[in-house]
């Protein structure tokens, strides 16, 4: 069983300084706790919002992906999605065209050949 990742939400005097400096981070960065950030993370099911991976490849914790605009927060990220995002500028259109690009011509075709076919026995 793989051990998640959530952080220590407990003041101890013990805390190392990796937990200091994520706690400070949260609050500096995205104005919110360890409770909130780990209270996200089980409501996520304790996976990444977007592929659903369970950790990050690096063994980091889960990255807060916001909003550069209007700095709201979107969800928990693995590494690679939110390096992913962040490549794309959040372009909702780039994104599009990057998956355009990554299907290949035959799919598109096939989709619509069968499209057309299951056409033609509805009412």
């Amino acid at each position: 069983m793989k051990k998640i990742l959530k952080l220590n939400s407990k003041l101890e005097g013990c805390e190392n300084k990796k937990e200091v400096n994520k706690r400070n981070n949260l609050k500096a960065r995205y104005n919110i706790s360890v409770e909130v950030y780990d209270n996200m993370l089980t409501n996520q099911g304790n996976t990444c919002k977007i592929c659903g991976i369970d950790s990050c490849k690096t063994g980091k914790a889960f990255a807060v992906d916001h909003c550069h605009t209007t700095n709201k927060i979107r969800g928990l990220l693995c590494s690679n999605c939110n390096t992913a995002l962040g490549l794309m500028s959040d372009d909702v259109a780039r994104m599009k065209k990057a998956i355009k690009y990554l299907k290949p011509t035959w799919y598109a075709k096939i989709r619509k050949h069968y499209a057309t076919f299951s056409n033609r026995f509805r009412d």
